[in-house]
């Protein structure tokens, strides 16, 4: 594909795909972690534990880390936009039927199967960045995505949670999938015309060799294992944060609602502001050691969250969001414009995969933590996985390669 045959920054085209990926990262995270701030109320419901609750959101991304690669492959037979709105439309679907589940394992198994039907979602909609946008809108078309990923996420958690106080639990999943719904079929009227010259849709024929291929390739390409290793240790980091958190507010001294709960995820608006201004930092510091000052601010916001104050506490989960988002963006942007032109997709899958995988970690992982052993055990593993991401960082540091000069985006 030429340069002319790119989406440019501008045109009509370009903005009919932002306004689409907007809307697909705002209906992925208001699937993937509405139940995040509602485990007391579901493990109440099941009479189980909220260890066994949390297993509502580590299935869902472990779904998704799991469908990455495979529904990869479609996208490349059956071309991006039309995946990204079927898969969405699919998800959905399972969505308005989870929250009438009869058993906490039905709850969990249909999460699971929302997160698989969705992992194409987000692969096909940064691949669709990755090919179709112009490398020099790369960086902003991403911070697009996943400015939508902040609002969902925040919209899923504050109206989950104030829906819960009003009415249940189950009706606040219902009415977020309702609005995933109405997503979707906007999607249908957003796909963009082709561009002159690129005679529609990418549609590749040996999808599976390609794939398979393309993974080598990636994996060999120097830089992109160490950024897809530093989006699952943060997100490991993140999930811990809001999901043990949403437990510990609600227990004693600080005894909070679901909806009040909820009302902490408005903080994610930083991950906003925090998302579009990446990459005038990155432009100025370069990527390793953006992402160096953001571990180092993880650590800053997790160490405010041992505080007994709840302003304090909110301060630190402030902190955290903003530095967390700033180092996704750098990371998820880093690995599509490191990985060689025919694998860009592949690489995608790659870091979402380990990042989800993070996720699922970090969820179930932190809350089991919180139960047994109190929040500073969170807050040791958080810092722990941070210690590590800024390792592999420090150490490419010391024996950076340059970036090609074609890229837009400084990864040294």
């Amino acid at each position: 594909m030429s340069t002319s045959d790119l989406f440019t920054r501008g045109s009509a085209a370009y903005r009919r795909l932002m306004i689409a990926v907007f809307l697909v990262g705002i209906a992925i995270f208001l699937m993937m972690y509405n139940t995040q701030g509602l485990l007391p109320q579901i493990a109440a419901t099941y009479g189980s534990s909220e260890t066994d609750a949390s297993w509502t959101v580590s299935a869902t991304t472990l779904g998704m880390a799991i469908g990455f690669i495979p529904l990869s492959t479609i996208a490349l037979r059956r071309g991006y936009f039309v995946k990204m709105t079927a898969f969405l439309l699919a998800a959905t679907t399972v969505g308005l039927l989870v929250p009438f589940a009869p058993t906490l394992g039905w709850l969990i198994a249909g999460r699971f199967t929302q997160g698989f039907l969705i992992s194409a979602v987000p692969a096909a909609a940064l691949a669709l960045i990755a090919h179709r946008v112009d490398p020099i809108a790369v960086v902003d078309a991403t911070g697009i995505y996943l400015a939508g990923n902040t609002i969902g996420g925040l919209l899923s958690r504050v109206l989950t949670g104030l829906l819960t106080d009003v009415a249940d639990w189950q009706v606040g999943l219902f009415v977020m999938s309702v609005i995933c719904l109405v997503c979707g079929v906007l999607l249908l009227f957003l796909r963009p015309r082709p561009q002159p010259g690129t005679g529609g849709p990418i549609v590749v024929p040996g999808a599976d060799t390609r794939m398979r291929q393309a993974a080598a390739d990636s994996l060999r390409t120097p830089g992109v294992w160490v950024w897809c290793a530093t989006g699952a240790l943060l997100m490991c980091c993140f999930a811990a944060a809001y999901t043990a958190l949403g437990v510990r507010v609600q227990q004693a001294p600080f005894n909070l609602s679901a909806g009040q709960a909820g009302a902490i995820f408005l903080l994610y608006v930083i991950g906003t502001i925090a998302t579009a201004r990446t990459r005038v930092v990155v432009s100025r510091y370069g990527a390793r050691r953006t992402v160096l000052g953001a571990i180092a601010l993880l650590v800053v916001g997790f160490a405010l969250t041992l505080s007994g104050s709840l302003l304090v506490i909110l301060v630190g989960v402030a902190i955290i969001t903003g530095a967390f988002f700033v180092g996704h963006t750098t990371a998820s942007s880093s690995v599509s414009l490191l990985a060689p032109p025919h694998a860009r997709s592949t690489a995608s899958a790659l870091y979402l995969t380990a990042y989800y995988v993070g996720s699922s970690i970090g969820s179930t992982g932190s809350t089991t933590l919180f139960v047994h052993a109190g929040w500073l055990a969170v807050v040791i593993g958080a810092i722990v996985a941070l210690a590590i991401a800024a390792g592999l960082h420090l150490h490419a540091l010391r024996a950076a390669v340059p970036a090609p000069a074609r890229r837009h985006v400084t990864v040294s």
